[in-house]
């Protein structure tokens, strides 16, 4: 790096201020790194994450950023950081406003996303439910995609996740990360089969096309 005033050569390293946050990428939008990685792999990024947070120019990655952020559970910063950042540029139709190129702003559409990420994941074809979401905040959603084309549906009410739907559309394996220690499943003449999950904590289950599941907390 040699940045030259006049006759005087300055010799020294380049700033780094990143715009696209490129260390990162191998959590997302790669996924590469994930939830089900290793643990050591998991606090490396989780510590990039932190190293880069002053880094970059807050322009165009800020939905990137904390996707990655919500990948790894890091719930208070992914949050509270999307929160602050678009706070102020919503629009009263839903799309936002930014001074750097006023209504054209792609993270618009890409905000709904990342959302998605706080309630619901599928990385690795393995649903999470409310991943990254506070506990003190109560929240639900209605028929949210996974792959494998599984509609997702669950309330987060005082800290405690219930009603766990699950639809498929297409038939298949059906893999979720269980968010209770024990987990039932519940037949359409009321009675809940236990269900084992493995030393990951996820249970999986052969779907057929159209089929309707029903999640419940089992009494220990």
């Amino acid at each position: 790096y040699y940045p030259v005033i006049g006759d005087v050569v300055r010799v020294g390293e380049q700033e780094r201020n990143y715009n696209i946050i490129t260390p990162v990428v191998p959590l997302f939008p790669a996924e590469q790194v994930s939830w089900f990685s290793e643990e050591s792999e998991k606090a490396l990024f989780g510590r990039t994450i932190k190293w880069i947070n002053s880094r970059y120019n807050r322009n165009n990655s800020v939905v990137m950023l904390n996707v990655a952020r919500a990948r790894l559970s890091m719930t208070e910063d992914a949050f509270n950081d999307t929160k602050t950042w678009f706070k102020g540029k919503e629009q009263k139709n839903g799309l936002f406003y930014w001074q750097a190129h006023g209504f054209y702003m792609s993270e618009q559409t890409a905000v709904a996303g990342l959302i998605t990420e706080f309630l619901m994941q599928s990385v690795e074809d393995i649903i999470r439910i409310f991943p990254s979401w506070p506990v003190n905040l109560n929240a639900e959603f209605t028929s949210l995609r996974s792959r494998g084309g599984f509609l997702v549906s669950s309330r987060h009410i005082g800290g405690v996740i219930s009603d766990l739907r699950i639809t498929s559309t297409s038939g298949g394996e059906l893999k979720l990360l269980s968010p209770w220690k024990t987990i039932g499943l519940r037949s359409a003449n009321g009675k809940v089969k236990s269900l084992t999950p493995d030393s990951m904590g996820i249970v999986k289950i052969q779907t057929l096309k159209g089929q309707e599941l029903e999640f419940v907390k089992m009494k220990k």
